[in-house]
């Protein structure tokens, strides 16, 4: 009986966390300049092979428009990549290459906006699914797991989340066998435009090496940012 009411109990505490209470409803778009602080390309390596490309370069350009819109123009020197997604459809452009993607059949690729330590709606209608861990005893800040719509894909977060800003703290990547890959520390919260926006993260691996950290600069949002940003054609 007493295990009967325990279950109960955790049912109604889990019922009375949604997601949508920590998301941005307000967020439209914004932009941000991103500064490598830190690289460690051993300990990124760590996390995955490819995962140390991430910071390659010392300065980028973000743009973010919902639903899923987003691009990355980087600059190393004298040479600018620019990375766009739109929907599930990515292209990369570089001096000399362009290539275009359809990532339908691989959503762990596609970046999206939690990547930078924000919650939007639309992340929730039909991306990804997310239930309610637990409220952690040191922050008091609510826990929730991240799974993929897609069965296929099997890869998870644990994401910790701000209440009062509504960004997130903390964020636990698990590869598709249950490992942890990562974890992603969001910092220093800056608001613009009624939206706050996560100025700092840094990236820890599983042996809690710091493996690199970006700063956010210049973070402008809800701004009307043109939809032709985002284009994935021709």
């Amino acid at each position: 009986m007493l295990i009967a009411q325990l279950s109960l109990m955790l049912v109604a505490q889990g019922s009375e966390h949604s997601i949508m209470d920590y998301v941005q409803t307000s967020l439209k778009d914004f932009s941000v300049t991103a500064r490598v602080l830190s690289v460690d390309q051993r300990e990124l390596k760590k996390i995955r092979k490819d995962y140390a490309q991430n910071y390659t370069f010392d300065k980028s350009q973000v743009y973010f428009k919902d639903p899923f819109k987003l691009r990355v123009d980087s600059t190393v020197e004298d040479t600018t990549v620019s990375l766009t997604y739109n929907g599930f459809k990515m292209k990369i452009k570089a001096p000399g290459v362009s290539s275009r993607q359809d990532l339908t059949e691989e959503p762990l690729r596609r970046e999206t906006v939690m990547d930078f330590g924000v919650l939007v709606p639309s992340l929730f209608q039909g991306c990804y699914n997310a239930r309610f861990v637990r409220m952690d005893r040191e922050t008091g800040h609510p826990v929730f797991d991240i799974t993929f719509v897609d069965k296929t894909e099997q890869a998870r977060y644990r994401i910790w989340i701000d209440p009062v800003h509504k960004v997130l703290t903390k964020r636990e990547w698990y590869n598709r066998y249950g490992s942890q890959m990562a974890t992603f520390y969001y910092e220093n919260p800056k608001e613009s435009n009624g939206v706050w926006i996560p100025s700092k993260i840094s990236v820890w691996n599983v042996d809690n090496k710091l493996g690199g950290a970006t700063s956010y600069d210049s973070i402008k949002a809800n701004v009307g940012l043109s939809d032709t940003l985002f284009n994935t054609g021709r």
